[in-house]
């Protein structure tokens, strides 16, 4: 008997093309598949037609997100987890096209090399198509210092995810820190796919407008997540942790931009603690005290808080 493979695809109001992703997976050449759709509360005609789709093929299934899972991508994408039945894992998105061949290619690849997981490449779709350079060695380096790593280029033995979940708190970088997290607990054995099995939309949505606007919550979720990244990266090598602290300090920064003064102390303090990069730590103290000195003229107030007193 063929191993099942559990695809798991969260989705909000993408009824006018989740079709297409459908059409991608029922063309799929290895056909012992289960995908769980998990609706986070759209607004559209997407359950009519998910009910079309699993009235005429039984492997598709429809589910909405309970309210034990908070509302997000994270939520749906751990719920569908908890429903899944197969050996294996495949997280995807509800806009993006599977090759014909990309799961008889990943099953072939993680069997044949019994590994954990297969990483396999992908074509960007918007005007042109670009794929990634996939010569690595180590997941957690590339992830941290390249950070393109996401959901539908990993497919994972179930073992492997199992113990782990999305962190639903977060609007921004949820899988830039769920991979961090993961890849930084342990080694993992893996092989690479170098041909693009998957084809994603490369398009404007609702969290990139709130980061571009200083929404807070989207600024701290990509905080928390370079934040994940500093931690992990302590036995990566300078080159690593240079890289990766350069990230966090421009992390830190669009917090002073958009004025979450208190975000920018909280991850400073952190990082304070964390970090062995003292010139790091003094310039990012320097710079917070300049800003507020000419944009707030409240520097004085935050020098007797946080050095006098």
């Amino acid at each position: 008997m063929k191993a099942l493979v559990s695809i798991i695809i969260p989705t909000y109001n993408r009824a006018h093309i989740i079709g297409e992703t459908l059409d991608s997976i029922i063309k799929q050449t290895y056909s012992n598949w289960e995908c769980i759709v998990v609706d986070d509360g759209s607004s559209d005609n997407t359950k009519s037609l998910l009910e079309t789709y699993s009235s005429k093929d039984n492997r598709i299934q429809y589910y909405t997100r309970p309210k034990n899972h908070l509302s997000g991508g994270n939520g749906s994408r751990n719920f569908g987890l908890k429903l899944s039945r197969g050996e294996y894992i495949h997280w995807f998105d509800s806009d993006d096209i599977m090759k014909p061949n990309k799961l008889e290619l990943c099953i072939r690849a993680i069997e044949e090399n019994k590994k954990d997981l297969v990483i396999c490449n992908f074509s960007i779709l918007n005007n042109e198509t670009k794929t990634i350079n996939l010569e690595f060695d180590n997941l957690l380096k590339f992830l941290i210092t390249d950070g393109t790593i996401n959901t539908p280029m990993c497919f994972f033995r179930k073992e492997v995810v199992e113990g782990y979940t999305f962190n639903e708190t977060l609007v921004r970088s949820q899988e830039f820190e769920f991979f961090t997290r993961l890849f930084g607990s342990k080694q993992f054995s893996f092989c690479v796919i170098k041909e693009p099995l998957s084809e994603i939309r490369s398009h404007e949505d609702s969290i990139t407008g709130r980061f571009e606007k200083g929404d807070k919550d989207t600024i701290a979720s990509m905080l928390f997540a370079k934040f994940s990244a500093v931690k992990y990266a302590k036995d990566l090598g300078v080159e690593t942790k240079n890289i990766v602290n350069v990230n966090f300090e421009k992390a830190l920064w669009k917090s002073l931009i958009f004025r979450h003064e208190k975000l920018y102390w909280k991850y400073l303090k952190l990082y304070t603690r964390e970090s062995t990069d003292i010139r790091l730590v003094k310039r990012m103290r320097l710079n917070i005290f300049a800003y507020l000195f000419f944009k707030f003229n409240r520097g004085g107030q935050f020098i007797r808080k946080y050095f006098i007193h």
